[in-house]
């Protein structure tokens, strides 16, 4: 990257056509450089946005092992002129604070709010659905309003990343208790659960998932898997992703 003058922030979009080991620090300035993530496994493709302003997209691919990845591309898209009330190209200035009027109030670009109303159910299995609400390619995590059907069992199965959960309608049962509306739970790593739902009305859940989630084969053996990149599809070809198209760094189609 000897084309990028690492005393000021660069203006550029800069392509390395060449397999770039993971976990090097991609310099964007004398103070600033972005850690890109050690584990091929978790993506095939990580485009982010770094505090900077700077668009990074690390395609990975299992074929090229030794987690390595085939084409790394940087960018930014502040002005070179930045225009007043901005003080960068993902802040934007919304005047003084109410409550202290020495304070500025910034606004992020990567914040987005979402009605959820208008987001359709995506079916996951029979009596099941959900609707995506964000995701982070880089850790696999993913936040999802969740829906079961009055009297459902979940297959049992078991975390391999911890799961927060809040209830918003129903209720149900499972190996640690039962949980009804506004219960909230959090779920640690390698437990292993069968939910059954209440045969009054239908569970609603917002669910945050930390990682991928697996099911078991008739014999008792490791099962299909179930996580973020599997349900970003399943929402696509439901066309329920245009809330976060503009937000998200979404992956190549499968």
């Amino acid at each position: 990257m000897s084309d990028v003058d690492t005393g000021v922030l660069p203006l550029f979009p800069t392509v390395v056509n060449e397999r770039v080991p993971f976990g090097i620090e991609v310099p964007f300035g004398p103070s600033h450089s972005l850690q890109l993530g050690s584990d091929p496994s978790l993506v095939e493709i990580l485009k982010c946005r770094c505090q900077f302003g700077f668009n990074v997209e690390v395609i990975r691919s299992a074929g090229l092992g030794e987690g390595r990845a085939r084409r790394l591309v940087c960018g930014h898209n502040a002005p070179q002129a930045k225009g007043e009330g901005q003080l960068d190209d993902h802040l934007v200035h919304r005047g003084k604070a109410k409550t202290n009027s020495n304070v500025d109030l910034w606004d992020s670009r990567g914040t987005y709010l979402v009605n959820c109303d208008e987001v359709p159910w995506t079916p996951l299995r029979e009596g099941e659905w959900g609707k995506l609400l964000n995701f982070d390619p880089a850790s696999g995590k993913y936040t999802m309003l969740y829906k079961l059907r009055a009297g459902g069992i979940v297959p049992v199965h078991t975390h391999l990343g911890a799961t927060e959960f809040f209830v918003l309608q129903g209720s149900f049962g499972y190996e640690a208790g039962d949980v009804g509306p506004n219960g909230y739970g959090f779920e640690y790593p390698f437990a292993v659960h069968e939910p059954i739902a209440s045969e009054h009305e239908d569970l609603i859940m917002l669910v945050i998932n930390y990682g991928n989630t697996q099911e078991f084969n008739d014999d008792g053996s490791p099962g299909p898997l179930n996580g973020m990149a599997g349900f970003i599809e399943a929402c696509r070809a439901n066309d329920a992703v245009k809330h976060l198209e503009d937000h998200l760094p979404f992956p190549p189609r499968m």
